[in-house]
């Protein structure tokens, strides 16, 4: 790869590992699983 290339990839594992190690992460988690569940109980009404 590309030093930039390399340099850029570095720093978005180091973000998503400090998001994924925080709050923000937990927080991210929840609205994900809220959203799909959600989503779930939409296409059931939908499809009934």
């Amino acid at each position: 790869m590309l030093p930039p290339l390399r340099a850029a990839w570095r720093r978005i594992c180091i973000i998503s590992r400090w998001i994924d190690d925080g709050w923000v992460g937990d927080l991210i988690g929840a609205i994900c699983l809220f959203i799909i569940l959600f989503m779930g109980l939409f296409m059931g009404v939908m499809f009934q």
